[in-house]
């Protein structure tokens, strides 16, 4: 520590017994001494948590990185700016350098050797909360994070054991060491998920935490895992909508919370879908639609196994199947009777396309549930050509064959070999011309939608090796 800061606290302490007006206080007069020990409790825990000088700090921290040699204060007022950005270094912090191991290792020599400030441990707290969860964190910076947490984790009894006076501090960072191990708040999940955040508001005002820190995001996780873990589906779903708040508010580590609660979700008895759940994951500034998954565009959905992916795309092929049939097909009187038919194959579906029509292009600024399909779609839909502006098609792939429904009753459906098809799959623009690479060129091929059409259908279907969903999931 340097002679100032010894030197500015000797003041401080003068000041306060200068103050005390000594001849003035009377022999018993309990009051004056109360206020007397107050006072210098107050300049106590102003030093033992007291800012570091950021200008300092900030040389030093400059030093570090351009390895100069650094005076012995140096290293004290380094522990303040660890994870600053230094411009003279392009941005470098020393948090994400290779040295940083180093500057570990001195600070342990000088706990060893009884030498290491209180206060310049403190820094070292209040750097280790400033960091932040990125997406693009580099595996230096992870690394060195968790050498500086287990630093902090097996060297703060040194700091916070009761003394004649402790600070405020080191006495809730006493009573809540569990924020410095490996899972520093599952203690607290239980109560933020019923609303309780005496706990957490606590820590947050004595030990400093900043609101962009990484705690944050690690209560949403702990929160996640504690509700994941429960054993009662019914319990465990209610939660859902309360998890999907707590990850909008802190998406650090909402990627592995997606996978978790997708994990949990798998084991239920009943997967049928949690609509809240499902249009969340899907949403394009999430995982984006499972169908994505193989074009490299919504890679994260390679976090989970393939039963799971497959679960989820079965949610979405359910949902806009029902909204394809029920509302842009029903908006000319479209019987519902083909959502049910096809809901039979759900789990042999591989792929699907929406084809919007003129019609349906322009109700999406209007309507918000073909707005929530078109958004949904985003990256796999393609627009329709075609003389009838009313006109919508579905493709649907199970198995080695591809199936073309359009919007309206007039319209029969297509039956296409996969390998064989006379248009392009991942197209963004399709036609429904009866010839060349047209949606009805099939025209020797055809689902015709009258009479006892489904059993045929069926019949025709087992024909190719396509069968119903046996045993039918809720899913």
């Amino acid at each position: 520590m340097s002679l100032n800061a010894i030197s500015n606290l000797q003041q401080s302490l003068r000041h306060v017994l200068d103050n005390f007006d000594l001849p003035k206080l009377r022999l018993g007069d309990t009051q004056a001494i109360i206020t007397a020990v107050d006072n210098v409790k107050k300049v106590f825990e102003g030093c033992a948590s007291a800012e570091a000088p950021k200008e300092r700090s900030y040389q030093a921290a400059l030093k570090f990185l351009r390895e100069q040699k650094l005076e012995e204060d140096e290293y004290d007022f380094i522990a303040a700016a660890i994870n600053t950005p230094i411009n003279e270094e392009g941005g470098k912090r020393i948090i994400s350098s290779p040295r940083f191991e180093l500057l570990i290792n001195l600070y342990t020599k000088q706990i060893k050797l009884n030498e290491l400030w209180r206060l310049t441990w403190y820094w070292l707290l209040l750097s280790y909360f400033q960091l932040e969860v990125g997406n693009h964190v580099d595996e230096q910076t992870k690394n060195n994070a968790t050498l500086l947490q287990k630093f902090l984790n097996d060297s703060h009894t040194h700091f916070t054991q009761q003394q004649s006076y402790t600070p405020q501090w080191a006495q809730t960072l006493r009573e809540h060491s569990n924020i410095l191990t490996d899972n520093p708040c599952d203690r607290y999940a239980e109560a933020v998920l019923r609303g309780i955040h005496t706990e957490v508001e606590q820590i947050k005002e004595q030990l400093g935490i900043p609101q962009q820190s990484w705690f944050w995001h690690q209560l949403t996780l702990s929160i996640v895992r504690h509700v994941t873990n429960m054993k009662d589906d019914l319990v465990f779903k209610k939660q859902i909508t309360n998890l999907i708040e707590h990850l909008e508010k802190h998406q650090g580590f909402k990627d592995e919370a997606i996978k978790l609660i997708l994990e949990r979700y798998y084991q239920c008895t009943d997967k049928s879908p949690h609509p809240a759940f499902r249009d969340y994951v899907i949403r394009p500034d999430v995982w984006k639609s499972p169908k994505l998954r193989n074009s490299g565009i919504a890679s994260k959905w390679r976090n989970v196994n393939e039963s799971i992916w497959r679960m989820v795309l079965s949610w979405v092929t359910r949902e806009h199947l029902r909204m394809f049939f029920e509302i842009i097909s029903n908006r000319y009187g479209a019987e519902k009777d083909r959502f049910k038919f096809w809901s039979q194959y759900i789990d042999q579906i591989s792929f699907t396309k929406l084809v919007f029509g003129q019609e349906t292009q322009r109700q999406q600024r209007n309507n918000a549930e073909i707005a929530k399909l078109f958004r949904e779609e985003e990256g796999v839909y393609a627009l329709l050509d075609s003389s009838n502006r009313d006109l919508d098609a579905f493709i649907i792939q199970i198995k080695d064959y591809v199936f073309v429904e359009f919007s309206m009753n007039s319209n029969a459906a297509f039956i296409y070999e996969s390998n064989k098809l006379p248009f392009n799959f991942d197209a963004r623009k399709m036609n429904d011309e009866t010839y060349g690479n047209g949606l009805k060129s099939a025209q020797n091929n055809k689902i015709i939608h009258m009479g006892n059409w489904q059993e045929k259908t069926k019949n025709r279907l087992m024909n190719l090796g396509i069968y119903p969903d046996v045993p039918i999931r809720r899913y």
